[in-house]
């Protein structure tokens, strides 16, 4: 959906109240699929409001999203800003995206929902001595979305 101002320019959206379509679903729940997983909604319930600002108004191509949450019991920073970065192409066709930038999101001890503690046996092929390894491995989360991924090379 496209907001508009008078004179048919594209504005910066405020989304309040998306917070709660985010983590009830209510509203086609057909896209919140696979984006959600259920470990995500007990840190979503602290989301308070979602906003968009273009970087250069005259310019409107280059964009964040400030996502704002509630002191909570799993992360700080309470607000967090997804930036997109978008380029125009020398053969003059539409602006594609270059680069994303993110703030850091410092996970409380124990409270990291894009990671999993699992143990697994490991066996000595030599000596057959089996010892256990714990590790930590990244699960599907929402706030993977979060994660920088830098620059992006098309093609």
């Amino acid at each position: 959906r496209q907001d508009t101002r008078q004179g048919g320019d594209r504005c910066p959206h405020r989304h309040r109240g998306s917070a709660q379509v985010l983590v009830d679903g209510s509203e086609e729940p057909h896209k919140r699929a696979g984006m959600i997983e259920r470990h995500d909604e007990p840190v979503l319930a602290y989301l308070e409001d979602i906003q968009s600002e273009w970087f250069d108004d005259k310019k409107q191509s280059s964009f964040r999203l400030i996502f704002k949450f509630s002191e909570n019991p799993y992360f700080e920073p309470s607000t967090i800003v997804k930036s997109y970065i978008l380029e125009q192409p020398d053969d003059g066709k539409d602006e594609v995206l270059s680069s994303t930038d993110c703030t850091e999101l410092v996970w409380k001890p124990g409270k990291d929902v894009t990671k999993k503690t699992v143990t697994r046996k490991q066996k000595n092929k030599r000596t057959k001595a089996t010892r256990k390894i714990t590790e930590q491995v990244d699960v599907p989360s929402f706030f993977n979305f979060f994660k920088k991924h830098g620059q992006i090379t098309v093609g």
